[in-house]
């Protein structure tokens, strides 16, 4: 797998999982070295930050991340019905919006 087809695959695991997930386990996933995984989480995070995507990456210590939708694009999905969200959309607007490292 190339780095972008790694970073597509980190995408699409956090999105599918509700809940923070471990470098390591993401790692074993990718079948890469935990540093690496964080390495292509960051730019991942950086992508999605610079596109000023409605998703964010975020970090919760010790090393786990979540895909979640960004605090302030959370705003326009509350004029949906809350019958139509996904549980991902609604597990993201409880997300902490914690300060990632640098």
């Amino acid at each position: 797998m190339n780095e972008q087809q790694k970073i597509g695959a980190l995408e699409a695991m956090l999105f599918a999982h509700a809940d923070p997930v471990e470098a390591a386990r993401l790692a074993d996933a990718l079948r890469v070295e935990p540093e690496e995984t964080v390495r292509l989480l960051k730019k991942l995070q950086r992508k999605l930050d610079e596109e000023e995507s409605g998703m964010a990456i975020l970090y919760f210590d010790p090393d786990r991340w979540q895909m979640a939708t960004r605090p302030p694009r959370w705003r326009c999905c509350q004029s949906l019905p809350t019958t139509s969200l996904s549980l991902a959309a609604l597990l993201s607007r409880s997300a902490a919006w914690i300060p990632r490292p640098s």
